[in-house]
């Protein structure tokens, strides 16, 4: 089987309504599903009794007009957005909260975001 290596300028994703590309300088999508020991009559089953995703991503700083200004609107809202992440032939699609957004700055002049959110998160693959 192939591998396809897919960096960050490659990845493109959409918060609510807005698709915003070259900007992901790295990040995780996690999905945590919840498995509960149940001890039955004959054995132990192990049932999923709910699922969350999460996700941390890093971006380039663009301004309060654009996917930052988004962001922090979201984030002040506290309310669901929908999101979208194409990253290679996936596709990451649900919708989540912003737990945490940061402004990260250096010496250099390189200015990034980071944002932490949490919520649901559905995997199509082979579906850009």
């Amino acid at each position: 089987m192939a591998v396809t290596t897919v960096v960050g300028s490659q990845i493109t994703w959409k918060f609510g309504a807005s698709a915003y590309s070259s900007q992901v300088t790295g990040g995780t999508l996690t999905t945590s599903p919840v498995i509960s020991r149940t001890k039955t009559l004959s054995d132990v089953a192990y049932p999923k009794t709910d699922a969350s995703a999460s996700a941390s991503v890093s971006l380039l700083f663009d301004d309060e007009a654009a996917a930052y200004g988004a962001l922090n609107t979201a984030a002040i809202a506290g309310t669901g957005t929908s999101v979208e992440w194409v990253i290679g032939d996936a596709k990451f699609t649900g919708t989540m909260y912003i737990e945490e957004l940061s402004v990260d700055f250096s010496a250099e002049g390189v200015t990034t975001a980071s944002v932490s959110m949490i919520g649901e998160l559905t995997t199509l693959a082979d579906s850009p």
